[in-house]
């Protein structure tokens, strides 16, 4: 919804930069510029790359995002119990679980870094 609620202004900055001769009023005067010369519609042109874009992003994103809070968190496992430190599976497995929230944001971070290259194309 919000980069939905955002494409009046792409559709006024992106004929700003292509005419930028007719379109050189500020951002203001160039939104009503392109309301007289071109009707509201106009507002909502490109709409559909961008919806398309976020919604297989965002499930990319949740995918990913959990993937790796996975795959960290059995690595992290994975690293203590070869340590040969005497720690039990249990003692690893509690010693993971009280890190979730540096995980999911680990995790989080590295889907976001993936799903910029996803999500390029659309936007």
């Amino acid at each position: 919804i919000a980069h939905f609620s955002l494409t009046p202004l792409d559709v006024v900055k992106t004929k700003s930069q292509t005419k930028p001769d007719v379109y050189n009023l500020g951002i203001v005067g160039n939104f009503k510029k392109v309301l007289e010369e071109e009707g509201a519609s106009t507002f909502l042109d490109g709409w559909e790359p961008t919806f398309a874009g976020f919604f297989i992003a965002g499930g990319f994103a949740f995918f990913a995002t959990e993937y790796f809070r996975r795959y960290y968190g059995s690595l992290i496992l994975s690293f203590m119990m070869a340590q040969k430190s005497g720690i039990s599976e249990v003692s690893a497995m509690t010693t993971v679980s009280s890190l979730e929230i540096p995980l999911i944001v680990a995790s989080a971070a590295t889907s976001a870094f993936f799903c910029c290259f996803l999500l390029a194309p659309f936007d």
